[in-house]
């Protein structure tokens, strides 16, 4: 029931960047016809009530965590909808104890969390998850850094030992040089200076600074909004 309402949310609502996630939404129909004859806030208000329900019951069900992060954000509430979407890493990965895999965090999952970030004001915090994607997207990454130059605070300095790609690192050095803050350009460097970081290494040894990295990431972020 709750694929099929979310289906008919997404049919509704038709914007790419605003469907709700949720397993089987491939058993449904791919159009409605008619779709005045419907009300998206009724839907959303049956797939919420739906949720409280099960979540009720399955308080950790992270496919229904997640769906209501999703509904959080089409509505706007970005604090609420990264809320859930943390409180589902944090349980998809047994409270932090395990690594964070493929297919539990997408792309898609990830560029929620970045918008919501954003818009929240945290630009480093929307960077550092731009590792996260399969493929890092820079030029998003940069953007977001570019963002804070004004006012180069938003958690700068306890962000660094979290990120784990060196062309993040150099680029922050950059800025920091542009702006001739030379305690934060030094502070930058000796993170990309740790051998864990070296260009050189096997991929078991990045994949895992990465891993350790991800996951006192996650533990932060949890903090912040749980």
């Amino acid at each position: 029931l709750l694929s099929l309402l979310t289906k008919m949310h997404n049919l509704l609502k038709d914007d790419s960047n605003l469907e709700l996630a949720i397993d089987n939404l491939h058993l449904w129909p791919l159009s409605i016809s008619n779709v005045n004859g419907y009300n998206i806030r009724s839907v959303s208000e049956a797939i919420m009530q739906l949720l409280k329900i099960g979540l009720k019951l399955y308080p950790s069900t992270v496919a229904w965590i997640r769906l209501q992060g999703d509904l959080e954000f089409v509505n706007g509430n970005n604090e609420a909808a990264m809320k859930y979407y943390v409180q589902s890493l944090v349980i998809s990965t047994e409270y932090c104890s395990l690594p964070i895999q493929r297919p539990l965090v997408d792309d898609f999952l990830i560029k929620k969390m970045i918008k919501c970030s954003s818009n929240l004001g945290c630009f480093l915090q929307s960077a550092v998850l731009c590792q996260f994607m399969e493929e890092i997207d820079y030029s998003l990454a940069f953007k977001c850094l570019q963002e804070k130059t004004s006012n180069f605070q938003d958690a700068m300095d306890s962000y660094y030992s979290l990120i784990w790609d060196t062309t993040l690192l150099e680029y922050i050095i950059h800025l920091h040089s542009k702006k001739n803050e030379h305690k934060r350009k030094l502070q930058a460097i000796s993170y990309i200076k740790q051998l864990e970081l070296n260009a050189n290494n096997n991929e078991d040894v990045k994949q895992r600074a990465a891993s350790i990295r991800k996951i006192k990431f996650v533990r932060s972020i949890a903090n912040q909004f749980l």
